[in-house]
C-alpha cells in the first residue's frame, strides 16, 4: 500500500507538471540598452553588496521547509530520485512540446566572447566585449599564437546545444565566410574551414537540429556535425566523429561552449561533466561558459514555491520536470580548476529590468560568465 501511495503521489506531481502550460520563452539574450516600446528598459546593476545576498538568502531560508521536497513529503526521497531517473525523458518531452520555439537564437556570442568568435566575425569591429572591456591578457595572446600554428580546421563545439540556438547562427556565419572571396580592408576571410559541432543529451533536440536547412547544407559541406552525448557518463574518447574511422571528439575543439547546460545537471555529476567538457579542447583551446547565477530571479521564484527544491542546495525542479542549479563564481572556478583548466575570465553579469507600466516593477537576472584555457 505504501509503495502504491508513493507511485500515485509522484504520478500526480508529474501529471500536474505536464499539464501546466510552459512558461514564456526564457530570454538569455540581453535586450537592447534602450527604451522598449516606451515601457521598459534594462540596466546594469552598479553595486551588489553582501547586504543584497544576505537579504535574498534569508528569503530562501524562510521558505525552505515548504520548498524542500525531501523534508516536506514522506515520499520526498523517492520523488527526487525519480526526477533524476527521468532527467532524459523530461528533456525529450520538453523538446517534443516546444520544438524549436522556446529559446531565442544566441546572437550575442561575438560580443560576450569577442576573441573566441573573431574567426567567424572577422569583418565586424569587436574590439570590446559585452561589458565594454576587451578581455585581453597575456594568456589570450598565447592562445592566438597557438592557434595560428594549428594546421587543422578551426572547430567550435557546443555541449548542450539543444535545437541549435547557438550552433545555427554560427553556421550561418560559417556559410557566409565559405562563400566570401573578396578582400575587405586588407583582411581576407580565414583560409581554414570553420566547423561547428553540436552535442546534446536529448535525441529529440538533435533530430530537430538535423532537420534545419542551414544545418543540412553545412553538413553536406563538411562544416557541421551533431550527435547525442551525455557528458555526465561518456568520455570524449568514446564519441566517434564518423561511422568510418576511429577519430573521436577528444582534443578536437579550438573553442568549446557550455551555455546554460551545466545547470541542468545534478550537482553530484558536475565534476565529471566539467572534466569531459575540458577533454574536448585542443591544447591552448578555450572553453566559453555562461549559466544561471546565484539569486537570479528564477531561483527566487522557485525557492518561494512548494515542493521545488531537490536534494542539493540551490538545485530546483521546474514545472516541466527539468531542473536547474544556480551557480556562484566559486562553484564554477572549482569545477574547471579540478578539470585542469586555467581561468582567463570569470564574473557575474547582473541586470535589472524595470517596467514603468507595472508600477515600477523590477526583475533581477544573474548569470555567471567565464573563459577557461587548456594549458599547452
Amino acid at each position: 500500500i505504501n509503495e502504491l501511495t508513493t507511485v500515485v503521489e509522484y504520478y500526480k506531481l508529474y501529471q500536474s507538471a505536464s499539464t501546466t502550460p510552459p512558461p514564456p520563452p526564457a530570454t538569455t539574450d540581453p535586450p537592447t540598452n534602450a527604451i522598449d516600446n516606451n515601457t521598459s528598459f534594462w540596466s546594469e546593476q552598479e553595486e551588489w553588496t553582501t547586504n543584497h545576498e544576505t537579504t535574498l538568502q534569508s528569503k530562501i531560508n524562510q521558505n525552505q521547509s515548504k520548498c524542500d521536497i525531501v523534508s516536506s513529503s514522506p515520499n520526498g526521497r523517492y520523488i527526487v530520485n525519480q526526477y533524476e531517473k527521468d532527467a532524459c525523458l523530461n528533456w525529450e518531452n520538453f523538446y517534443r512540446r516546444n520544438k524549436t520555439n522556446f529559446f531565442k537564437d544566441r546572437h550575442y556570442l561575438a560580443k560576450a566572447f569577442p576573441r573566441e568568435f573573431h574567426p567567424l566575425y572577422w569583418d565586424e569591429v569587436m574590439e570590446k566585449g559585452e561589458d565594454g572591456t576587451s578581455g585581453n591578457d597575456e594568456n589570450d595572446t598565447q592562445h592566438e599564437t597557438n592557434l595560428k600554428h594549428d594546421d587543422d580546421d578551426y572547430v567550435y563545439v557546443e555541449i548542450g546545444c539543444g535545437v541549435g540556438n547557438a550552433v545555427l547562427p554560427l553556421l550561418e556565419r560559417s556559410t557566409l565566410l565559405a562563400k566570401t572571396q573578396q578582400i575587405q580592408n586588407n583582411n581576407p576571410p580565414p583560409s581554414k574551414k570553420i566547423s561547428v559541432w553540436g552535442f546534446d543529451f536529448s535525441s529529440v533536440a538533435i533530430d530537430l537540429l538535423h532537420q534545419d536547412e542551414r544545418f543540412i547544407q553545412a553538413q553536406k559541406d563538411g562544416r557541421a556535425k551533431a550527435a547525442v552525448w551525455d557528458i555526465t557518463c561518456t568520455s570524449p574518447h568514446d564519441i566517434l566523429l564518423s561511422q568510418e574511422g576511429n577519430q573521436t571528439l577528444y582534443q578536437k575543439a579550438n573553442v568549446a561552449m557550455l551555455l546554460f547546460c551545466l545547470s541542468a545537471i545534478n550537482p553530484t555529476k558536475m565534476k565529471k561533466a566539467a572534466l569531459h567538457a575540458s577533454q574536448t579542447l585542443k591544447p591552448g583551446g578555450i572553453l566559453c561558459f555562461r549559466d544561471y547565477g546565484r539569486y537570479d530571479e528564477a531561483q527566487m521564484k522557485l525557492s518561494s514555491q512548494r515542493n521545488k527544491k531537490l536534494d542539493s542546495p540551490n538545485f530546483y525542479v521546474k514545472s516541466d520536470g527539468t531542473r536547474c542549479y544556480y551557480f556562484t563564481i566559486e562553484d564554477v572556478e572549482g569545477l574547471f580548476d579540478e578539470a585542469g583548466l586555467e581561468v582567463l575570465e570569470l564574473k557575474y553579469i547582473r541586470r535589472i529590468y524595470k517596467n514603468f507600466g507595472e508600477g515600477g516593477a523590477e526583475r533581477r537576472r544573474v548569470w555567471v560568465q567565464g573563459r577557461f584555457r587548456k594549458p599547452c
